[in-house]
């Protein structure tokens, strides 16, 4: 290979990790927003909150399924990259050789286990429409759920 168009392909790999951080970064950033204002909903104590925050879920629910399924083809790009830059690259290839030596190291590259963040912020929201789902059966709301104490 030449090396301007090894030049290239170190350049594009590293354009495909910082675009695939960013995206994470900006995942998290907004699932985190979305937590937060179902929270705050959750805490308002009015009625009709348990439908907005099922719609919350729904959305969050929906977001990281395509998140997940964004971040699953940049991995995947970002692994035929990391490939021919170590057939390019002979020292790239010694220090990934060292990085992923071993069982933990071949099965938790960083790309694969940051694809699982959706998966995991995909569990938190089905908790919470579960969560909030109690409410539902109730049209009253949240306020339903509140400890009263017996007539005597």
């Amino acid at each position: 290979m030449q090396e301007h168009t090894t030049d290239r392909l170190w350049q594009h790999a590293l354009h495909e990790d910082n675009l695939f951080n960013s995206r994470l970064g900006g995942f998290l950033t907004f699932q985190s927003l979305l937590l937060a204002t179902s929270g705050l909903v959750i805490n308002a104590n009015v009625g009709q909150v348990a439908s907005f925050v099922i719609f919350l879920c729904v959305v969050g629910i929906a977001l990281s399924g395509i998140w997940f399924f964004i971040l699953l083809r940049q991995s995947r790009n970002i692994d035929i990259l990391v490939s021919r830059c170590r057939e390019a690259y002979p020292e790239f290839r010694e220090t990934t050789d060292l990085m992923y030596a071993g069982l933990l190291g071949r099965y938790l590259k960083a790309p694969t286990v940051s694809v699982m963040i959706p998966v995991l912020v995909m569990v938190i929201w089905i908790g919470l429409f579960v969560y909030s789902g109690t409410f539902v059966a109730d049209d009253s709301g949240i306020e339903s759920n509140t400890a009263t104490e017996p007539d005597a």
